[in-house]
């Protein structure tokens, strides 16, 4: 979606989510930038979204990742990504959350707990030959953060954000 949007060629995208739906499924779209999201918003019927917190990787002019490129992860991107997330009419899956390994564990699921709505779901990568304990630890932090995130908006009439066990 990201080099659809950049090349103008994003209407092409309608077709495929017709297909989706013919055959009974959910359909959405995936981004690294917020143009995707602002353009589905005005031009695309889709059930969710998925916002990567990230643009590591320009694919303006290319559409793939090319293997070995220098990989960025700035703040600046995160925060555009989770600000736009919040005007968003779908439900959104936030990923990349913690920056493929570059984000301290704790503070990258308080972050996603804290910008994320009711509606929203988080998919989260691991690697567990770093930490074999990584997946337990993960739905650890993702429980904790969300169930606090959810104590504060007590009193709200929306439901807490679930994890997928």
């Amino acid at each position: 979606m990201d080099h659809l949007v950049a090349q103008g060629r994003a209407g092409e995208v309608a077709s495929a989510v017709a297909l989706i739906r013919s055959l009974g499924m959910k359909a959405g779209i995936a981004g690294h930038v917020p143009a995707v999201f602002e353009w589905a918003e005005k031009h695309l019927d889709v059930d969710y979204y998925m916002c990567c917190y990230y643009n590591p990787t320009p694919r303006t002019n290319d559409p793939e990742h090319v293997h070995g490129a220098v990989e960025e992860y700035r703040e600046e991107d995160r925060r555009a990504m989770t600000d736009l997330i919040q005007a968003l009419s779908r439900p959104v899956i936030h990923y990349k959350i913690l920056a493929a390994g570059r984000n301290d564990p704790e503070e990258a699921f308080a972050t996603c707990a804290a910008r994320m709505r009711p509606q929203d779901l988080a998919c989260i990568g691991i690697f567990s030959g770093d930490d074999p304990r990584m997946l337990e630890t993960d739905v650890r932090l993702f429980e904790t953060h969300t169930r606090a995130r959810t104590e504060e908006l007590a009193g709200a009439t929306s439901v807490a954000p679930a994890v997928a066990r």
